[in-house]
């Protein structure tokens, strides 16, 4: 579960921030290929909406 403080602060655990603090090798969603920000996670992946 993602906290809601987070993912308006763009401190959630997703790739873009996970990569720009040096976690991660890459900031996109490995399902969609592209930049996992908030706005791709509540809204756009194709992970978590029927196609």
């Amino acid at each position: 579960m993602y906290n809601p403080t987070e993912l308006c602060t763009s401190h959630s655990p997703l790739n873009t921030f996970l990569h720009r603090i040096n976690a991660t090798n890459s900031p996109d969603c490995e399902a969609c290929k592209q930049p996992e920000t908030t706005e791709h996670f509540l809204l756009l992946c194709c992970r978590y909406h029927d196609t």
